[in-house]
């Protein structure tokens, strides 16, 4: 069995997000009333988009303290339909005033896909600027796919084996065409304080289901945080 997680069970999907949206401005709130700054590494994909609408709307987040990263991202324009970032911004840095050091996307206007990772992982070092191994965020919020993936680490993809580079790089699987993708690994999504993974729709409950009871064989199961402050945000609709 899986003993790493808190495991929330909804009926529906508004009661998820509703609930989900207040432990992340509550734990924002706590954050900041120990130090200046709050980390956050977003997830792409239809389910969070909904929690960020409900984020922008919150009056009681300090957001010129947040800066917001992301935990996986498709090597394509950043106004692409496709893009994590472009999801963000719809549905919540339209809503909010952020300052541009505040936010930090994959830059994909570099030339290949491996310059981008390779960027991206230097400017984590560097906003962290501390002489450790694996930086630690303060919050990453995570998705799950019907086929038990997360971020970008897909099944059987190299990045699941990954345990060196913070952020690396996917070709993902699929019919043409596919487009490669940087993602953070789990070295460094274990090393958050604090993990959540926002989950919806009833092919999803077989993982979630699985997860609960058997180590391995999705990547999912490997969401494993060394804080073990991990919540599942879980509705069947």
């Amino acid at each position: 069995m899986n003993e790493i997680g808190d495991y929330r069970f909804y009926d529906t999907r508004t009661e998820m997000n509703r609930l989900a949206a207040r432990q992340i401005s509550e734990f924002i709130s706590y954050t900041l009333e120990k130090k200046e700054r709050f980390s956050m590494v977003l997830a792409g994909g239809g389910t969070p988009r909904a929690v960020y609408e409900l984020l922008a709307i919150d009056p009681t987040i300090c957001w010129d303290k947040v800066h917001l990263f992301w935990g996986d991202e498709r090597f394509v324009p950043l106004d692409d339909a496709r893009s994590n970032f472009n999801m963000v911004r719809e549905s919540l840095l339209i809503g909010v005033h952020f300052s541009l050091e505040n936010i930090h996307p994959v830059n994909v206007d570099l030339e290949t896909v491996e310059a981008a990772a390779e960027n991206y992982e230097l400017r984590i070092r560097n906003f962290f600027d501390e002489q450790v191994l694996i930086p630690e965020f303060d919050l990453v919020i995570l998705g799950l796919g019907s086929d038990g993936h997360t971020a970008s680490l897909f099944p059987g993809t190299a990045a699941l084996e990954e345990t060196s580079r913070l952020i690396t790089i996917v070709e993902t699987p699929g019919l043409p065409p596919k487009v490669p993708r940087v993602t953070m690994t789990f070295p460094l999504i274990n090393k958050a304080k604090k993990v959540i993974s926002l989950v919806s729709g009833e092919e999803k409950q077989a993982v979630i289901n699985y997860i609960t009871h058997h180590e391995g064989k999705f990547p999912a199961s490997m969401i494993q945080p060394d804080s073990k402050d991990l919540i599942w945000y879980v509705s069947g609709t």
